[in-house]
């Protein structure tokens, strides 16, 4: 930490990340340098995230609904599939009701870092794995057991921060039934691969894959073979 360049790595470094671990000595712990540029990082990002954030609110002022609920969070949602009874909890950023019967809504998800195409959200490009889409396609999922009567007609994912251009990006989509029917069997496959440790003998086709990697070094017979 005491080397000049230190600093600047830093700040590039966490200008990237979207988080980073700080490993300190026990023994010696926080040097002086250490305290002053993570302070200092840290305190370029929070500056950072306020122009962000002023430059979103600046941009969709004029079009900000003000009959909304934020941070619906569910907590003890229970889903039934055949004999299975399975717990799901989550958090919904934003619930925007469409109409004064409060019962027609769009859910919102915000997300920060690079902006996202609809292509990126729904799986469709080269580094994208559909991760995002099915978020909102489980927030459906949650919604409807925990508030029956609501009728989701658009879920959102708002980008926070502008593309390169400095535009801002919003995507909304109507999430169908078979799309729920097929998350719901992935939940449920899910579910009995935890519940039996059956996942634990499976391994993805990703070979720089973190815990795959993981699985192998805890297996016994693999390591002592120098298999990792």
């Amino acid at each position: 930490p005491g080397h000049a360049d230190f600093g600047g790595e830093v700040e590039r470094v966490l200008n990237m990340a979207s988080g980073a671990l700080l490993l300190v000595d026990a023994a010696e712990g926080p040097l002086p340098q250490t305290r002053f540029v993570l302070k200092k990082a840290l305190g370029d990002i929070l500056v950072r995230g306020k122009e962000i954030l002023l430059s979103y609110f600046k941009n969709y002022e004029d079009n900000m609904s003000r009959n909304v609920r934020v941070k619906y969070r569910v907590v003890d949602a229970r889903l039934q599939i055949n004999d299975d009874d399975i717990k799901l909890t989550g958090e919904v950023d934003l619930i925007n009701y469409l109409d004064n019967s409060l019962s027609n809504i769009e859910v919102v998800d915000f997300k920060t870092g690079r902006a996202k195409t609809r292509n990126d959200i729904l799986g469709k490009t080269k580094n994208a794995d559909g991760n995002y889409y099915r978020q909102l396609v489980f927030y459906k999922i949650l919604l409807s057991i925990t508030q029956p009567k609501w009728n989701i007609k658009l879920a959102t994912l708002d980008s926070v921060e502008p593309d390169k251009s400095g535009k801002f990006h919003r995507e909304s989509f109507d999430v169908t039934d078979e799309e729920v029917e097929e998350l719901k069997k992935i939940i449920e496959k899910s579910s009995q691969e935890i519940s039996t440790l059956s996942f634990w003998e499976s391994k993805c086709d990703n070979q720089t894959c973190e815990w795959c990697a993981l699985r192998t070094s805890l297996d016994e017979k693999e390591f002592e073979n120098g298999l990792f």
